[in-house]
């Protein structure tokens, strides 16, 4: 038999709704979105994937799972070629790695009277991995506040507070890196210094190792070769680290010893890849929500209008901040201007021509600095008032974003999907305003003024 027309029609939504479910599940995030330091995330927090904002967390007494690690330790023979290994081992030109060794990496000769100092290093490198520590959903359980907002069936309120999405688990990453610098008067390096050099890196994990057993004639031949150790640190915790400046080859090895008891700390570390998860498919959530089905919507097809809809609510909401603070920071730059920078030729006022301004982005870059006359240009009220007359369109102008909220929750959050809303049409289309100007001039610091 075959289907009709409208039977072919309702088969084909019906998939599409499914897929879209299925689409709706756990997603892993591995890029760039929780980099940034300003940022917290927790397991266990709530967060927009529209808005890459983290929200409250909403569960009570979370308990989380014991995380797994992998754990790496090489130290390696630097030279004038380490590009072209590191290259060769897919090392990305601006990874962390590739940061410290070319600001410690050193092929310079040294003159000392009638005696010529040739540099030799080795690279070590301790890399640390952690993941699957994770939220345990079968002993964790929503707030008592959270609680009472789904029972309320106020749904716009909880996605406000706890995000559309909530963190399951956390991957971190946690790096140390040390360059040992000697010098020799031979352009190759000393294999009996450097075997015994290596020897004590070796020695650093075995059961039975004191991190004093360095021998006085060796210590004094680290210092006949100038030995320098340089170290850094990513995403270390603090209980291990009183002593961070190696002086000698035993303070070096205690350091490394610490910094490995320093990255094995849970919530210690770099973060790797973020794990959310819809609140759709947390099932306590959907209890206490009892979202009732009828003839005409099938259940899934109502988690996705709600999901759907609380992201563009979140949306909504992130573009109006946006809007406000962009305007608030633009009020204070004018201030902050005026009360700095008043114009004129007495001792106390500025020439807008002569008067430069620092980019607080880059600071030691010269090249960045501008004229006070160019920030005055961008930075006055009329273009002020401008940010705040297009945030008012955003909301109540052509956009009708207030208007669309207000549409989605007179037909229910969860019965219509924002793209069936006439009024929610051209919200998508508005962009959060970005002004750079501000973020690298604002507030103002003066650079320097030409006479």
């Amino acid at each position: 038999m075959k289907a009709t027309g409208f039977q072919l029609l309702r088969i084909i939504s019906a998939a599409i709704f499914l897929i879209s479910t299925l689409q709706a599940g756990p997603r892993v995030i591995k890029d760039n979105r929780f980099k940034e330091r300003g940022m917290t995330p927790v397991v266990g927090r709530g967060y927009s994937m529209a808005t890459n904002t983290l929200q409250s967390t909403c569960f009570s007494k979370i308990k989380l799972t014991r995380p797994s690690y992998d754990f790496q330790y090489q130290f390696i023979d630097i030279d004038e070629t380490w590009k072209e290994k590191f290259s060769n081992r897919n090392e990305l030109s601006g990874s962390l790695k590739y940061l410290f060794i070319s600001n410690n990496f050193t092929n310079t000769t040294i003159r000392e009277g009638e005696k010529t100092y040739y540099h030799h290093h080795i690279f070590v490198s301790l890399d640390l991995d952690s993941y699957y520590h994770s939220l345990d959903e079968g002993k964790t359980g929503l707030s008592g506040d959270a609680i009472q907002l789904l029972r309320k069936k106020d749904v716009v309120s909880f996605f406000n507070s706890c995000g559309p999405f909530y963190i399951r688990s956390i991957g971190r990453n946690s790096k140390f890196f040390a360059m040992l610098t000697y010098k020799t008067e031979s352009t190759k390096r000393d294999e009996r210094f450097d075997s015994k050099l290596k020897a004590h890196l070796r020695s650093l994990f075995k059961s039975k190792t004191n991190d004093n057993d360095t021998s006085s004639d060796f210590q004094k031949e680290t210092f006949k070769k100038r030995l320098q150790i340089s170290v850094w640190g990513y995403g270390l915790g603090k209980d291990h680290q009183a002593d961070l400046l190696p002086t000698d080859i035993d303070s070096f090895k205690r350091i490394v010893k610490n910094s490995i008891l320093a990255m094995q700390d849970s919530d210690v570390g770099m973060i790797s890849s973020v794990e959310v998860v819809p609140w759709m498919e947390n099932p306590e959530f959907q209890n206490e929500l009892r979202l009732e089905s009828t003839s005409d919507k099938i259940q899934f097809e109502r988690k996705r209008n709600l999901e759907a809809n609380s992201e563009l609510i979140a949306e909504i909401d992130r573009i109006d901040s946006a809007f406000m603070n962009t305007y608030y920071k633009g009020l204070n730059c004018i201030r902050s201007l005026k009360e700095k920078f008043p114009l004129g030729d007495n001792e106390y006022e500025f020439d807008p021509e002569k008067t430069f301004i620092l980019d607080l982005a880059e600071p030691s870059n010269k090249k960045k600095e501008i004229k006070l006359s160019t920030l005055l240009e961008t930075v006055n009220d009329e273009n002020i008032e401008k940010i705040y007359e297009e945030n008012q369109n955003f909301l109540f102008g052509d956009k009708k974003a207030v208007a669309c909220v207000k549409e989605l929750q007179k037909k229910g959050i969860d019965a219509t999907h924002y793209r069936e809303v006439e009024t929610c049409k051209r919200v998508r289309s508005q962009m959060v305003p970005i002004k750079p100007i501000f973020d690298h001039y604002c507030l103002p610091e003066l650079a320097r003024v030409l006479p």
